[in-house]
């Protein structure tokens, strides 16, 4: 904090106190080629998108913290550029946040080394080896098991167009070093990939067919002149 705020005539004002804020941790830390130290740009619709604040609530805090003496302001076509004063107090405050927190995040990623982010952006650890992986895909390649019809009933494909899928989903995942967190989560991925490239194939199908009638028609139809002599 920049210096003891609960003495500021705009703490007990929300909308201030957290428009301060966003833009002090937003400023540059040093001077840069467009802006100094201290400086960052805003519009106000900008911030209206980021807090649950009309623009003329922003508006008057945004005068608060001038008229106070915490921020200067210079309007520009695309937004306005705000300065925080007496910015390095803060910033070193900041700058000491900001290092233990990438100390934490080194930690976390040396416990860490496989990360998997499923279809609803759900963040998963994933600690098994290449092994496990190895174990599912065998799994997977059992003949006459349940999963297997189920896969089949649910992709509308034969055992043998899955056998298939499954030997090119292995080697893709293998080329991607794609890493999975579960049986389920593995076959779930397979059933996803499958539905792709059998709809692929469908709409090849689709075309080359759409062609061959086409070829078809080309090779009966007749001249004009073809015509009317057999008439």
């Amino acid at each position: 904090m920049i210096e003891d705020v609960t003495n500021t005539k705009w703490y007990n004002d929300p909308c201030a106190n957290i428009i301060f804020h966003h833009l002090a941790y937003n400023a540059f830390f040093a001077d840069g080629l467009v802006y100094k130290q201290g400086q960052c740009k805003f519009s106000v619709a900008d911030l209206c998108r980021v807090f649950p604040f009309t623009a003329k609530q922003i508006n008057l805090a945004i005068k608060k913290l001038e008229k106070d003496g915490a921020i200067e302001t210079q309007g520009t076509p695309s937004g306005t550029i705000f300065t925080i004063i007496k910015y390095l107090r803060f910033a070193s405050e900041k700058e000491t946040n900001e290092r233990e927190n990438k100390k934490t995040n080194e930690r976390e990623n040396e416990n860490y080394n496989n990360i998997y982010i499923d279809n609803n952006n759900n963040i998963l650890v994933c600690d098994n080896t290449r092994e496990d992986e190895k174990k599912w895909f065998a799994q997977m390649k059992r003949q006459f098991t349940a999963w297997q019809a189920d896969a089949c009933r649910v992709l509308k494909i034969d055992q043998a167009t899955l056998a298939t899928y499954i030997e090119d989903f292995e080697a893709e995942c293998r080329a991607k070093n794609t890493t999975h967190v579960s049986w389920q989560n593995i076959t779930s991925h397979l059933i996803d990939w499958a539905r792709i490239q059998v709809e692929k194939q469908r709409k090849t199908a689709n075309y080359e067919k759409t062609n061959d009638r086409g070829r078809t028609f080309e090779t009966n139809a007749t001249s004009a002149s073809d015509f009317y002599k057999s008439v």
